[in-house]
C-alpha cells in the first residue's frame, strides 16, 4: 500500500469515518458506490477478505445511508499509529497526521477525501445568489482551540497547493 492511499484513508476517518478504540474502521456516507469503491480500494491494498468489508444500509427519518464497516483490525491499527484518532472525534483532540506533511501528493490525498465528506455541498442562497462551499466540523467546547489548530493546518495545506 502506498502512502498517499493510507493518506486518503486518513482523511476519510478524519472526516465521516469513526476509528474506534479497537482498531474497527467505519465509514458512513449516503451514496453506496463511493463505498463500494472504498471497500474495493481497502480489499485490493489491504488484502482484505470482501467477506470483512461489510456494507449496511440504514435509514433514520426518512433519509438513507450506508454504513461500511471493516471488520479486520490490520488497517485500523496502522492509521492509528500513523496518527489518525481514534473514539469520539468531537471529543478528543487531534491534528493532522504528521506523515500527510512530508509529500504533497500525499497532502492532496487527504485533503481530496476530507473535502469529500466535510465539504458542504454547494447551494445557492436565496439573498445573495453566491455559490460559497463551507468546510465544517464539530468539537466538544473544551477542544475548540484544537479544532481552530486543525482547521488551520488544512487552510495552510490548500494555500501552499494552490
Amino acid at each position: 500500500m502506498s502512502d498517499s492511499e493510507l493518506a486518503y484513508l486518513a482523511g476519510k476517518v478524519i472526516g465521516d469515518g469513526n476509528l474506534d478504540r479497537t482498531h474497527i474502521l467505519r465509514f458512513v456516507n449516503g451514496n453506496k458506490p463511493d463505498l463500494s469503491r472504498l471497500s474495493k480500494l481497502i480489499n485490493k491494498k489491504f488484502n482484505i477478505p470482501i467477506n470483512k468489508l461489510v456494507i449496511t444500509k440504514r435509514e433514520h427519518n426518512n433519509s438513507i445511508s450506508y454504513l461500511l464497516q471493516v471488520n479486520d483490525t490490520k488497517v485500523g491499527k496502522l492509521l492509528h499509529n500513523l496518527g489518525v484518532p481514534s473514539g469520539n472525534k468531537t471529543k478528543t483532540p487531534f491534528l493532522v497526521p504528521l506523515f500527510i506533511f512530508t509529500n504533497n501528493f500525499y497532502k492532496k490525498r487527504f485533503l481530496q477525501a476530507i473535502l469529500e465528506d466535510e465539504l458542504t455541498t454547494i447551494k445557492i442562497k436565496e439573498k445573495c445568489h453566491c455559490i460559497t462551499p463551507r468546510f465544517k466540523m464539530a468539537k466538544s467546547e473544551q477542544y475548540l482551540s484544537n479544532l481552530r489548530e486543525f482547521l488551520e493546518q488544512i487552510r495552510t495545506m490548500l494555500i501552499e497547493l494552490g
